[in-house]
């Protein structure tokens, strides 16, 4: 595998939360400390992406927080028609990633014909936030 860098495809996702801001801090003494930030509008967006050895692929960002549906969602529209034959897609044990809709048809149905197979889907690695 080590040869073959190129068809590694890692996925992860981030998430940024607007509800998060800091509601303290420093100024200088005297003066009073003044900033903005959201005021309820709370909301989150998640990043997900496939990161190649060479660049960012399948980069998609959603308004809320990942789960199956978007998820399945993402690897329908996004990560397939990038795939290649012979790409190996390493993911981590998120519960969202170990949906029931979630399967190798994703890949092997996509029009553009990846044809990844299950049996090259990569182990998932322990999930740590």
């Amino acid at each position: 595998m080590a040869n073959h860098l190129e068809r590694l495809a890692f996925i992860d996702e981030t998430s940024v939360k607007t509800n998060m801001a800091k509601t303290t801090g420093w100024a200088p003494r005297g003066q009073r400390l003044v900033d903005h930030a959201p005021f309820g509008h709370w909301r989150t967006q998640t990043f997900i992406g496939a990161l190649r050895h060479d660049r960012l692929d399948a980069s998609w960002v959603i308004s809320g927080a990942m789960n199956s549906e978007m998820f399945d969602l993402y690897v329908q529209t996004q990560l397939a028609p990038t795939l290649r034959e012979g790409d190996v897609v390493i993911l981590d044990n998120l519960s969202s990633h170990n949906s029931p809709g979630w399967s190798c048809p994703h890949f092997s149905g996509h029009s553009g014909g990846c044809g990844l197979s299950c049996n090259e889907l990569a182990g998932r690695a322990p999930f740590q936030p």
